[in-house]
This record gives structure tokens, C-alpha cells and sequence, in this order.
């Protein structure tokens, strides 16, 4: 649901999904809607018309959170099958998957300057990962 700030009213419905949202955010630019969900899949939404331009498909479990990169280019998606997976955002298109983690992951998200992933797991570490090599760099516990 997208809802008015200033009167609290619920201005949107984006329906499609067949499961619970998980992660909803704005692109940097606010054309465009991306939402994460329950029935393994993110969506990419127009957020002027309502309609889901693009449908990322390919994890196994829930999808908990879906990002943009800073310059809009690439999406990240982060599920309960373990794994995060890095998205072309124009073409739909699954670019990169990074595995490594030994529990469900609860999120992701880019560096500013887009050069590391960080993603954090219910197995209690977060990992910082190269991303041109998508090799971690490190594992941060405790």
C-alpha cells in the first residue's frame, strides 16, 4: 500500500504478489516501486501506473528484502533460501548469486560507491562481500 504522508490516507494498493510482502522501497528517483515477498519472488512496479514491469524470479524461499544500488542499475535481493542474489535492473535478469551464509538471510544492501554487499543471516554473522569478485571479505560475528 502506498499511503498520503500528510493525511494518512491510502492513496495505492499494488496487488500481485502471492504472499506476504516482506520489503518494500522507492526507487532512487521515486518512478518505480520494489517489493520483496513471502512467495519467492521481487517485484518491480511502476509507480505512477500500478503494474509490475518486472518479475524476478529464482530463489528457493522467501524473498525478506530487495534493494536498489545507488545509481539504479542493479537490484539486491536477499532470501530464506541462504543465498543473495544481484539483479540487472533493466533486463530482469539474475547476474549474480552469492552463497556462504549457513541460515535464512534477513537482509542486504550495496556500499555507496556500489564496491560491497553486506548481508546479515540468522546464523548470526554479517559478511562483507566483494562485489566484482563476489568473494567475502570478511565475516563479522558476535
Amino acid at each position: 500500500k502506498i499511503w498520503d504522508r500528510s493525511t494518512g490516507e491510502c492513496k495505492k494498493t499494488l496487488a500481485g504478489h502471492g504472499g506476504t510482502v516482506m520489503s518494500a522501497v522507492f526507487s532512487a528517483d521515486g518512478s518505480h516501486i520494489l517489493t520483496a515477498s513471502g512467495d519467492r519472488t521481487a517485484k518491480i512496479w511502476d509507480s505512477s501506473t500500478d503494474v509490475c514491469k518486472k518479475t524476478l524470479t529464482g530463489h528457493g524461499a522467501a524473498v525478506r528484502s530487495a534493494v536498489y544500488s545507488a545509481d539504479g542499475s542493479q537490484i539486491l535481493t536477499a532470501s530464506y533460501d541462504r543465498t543473495a542474489k544481484v539483479w540487472d535492473c533493466s533486463t530482469g535478469e539474475c547476474k549474480k548469486t552469492l552463497t556462504g551464509h549457513r541460515n535464512p538471510l534477513w537482509s542486504a544492501v550495496f556500499s555507496a560507491d556500489g564496491s560491497h554487499i553486506l548481508t546479515a543471516s540468522g546464523d548470526r554473522t554479517a559478511k562483507i562481500w566483494d562485489s566484482s569478485t563476489d568473494v567475502c571479505k570478511k565475516t563479522l560475528t558476535g
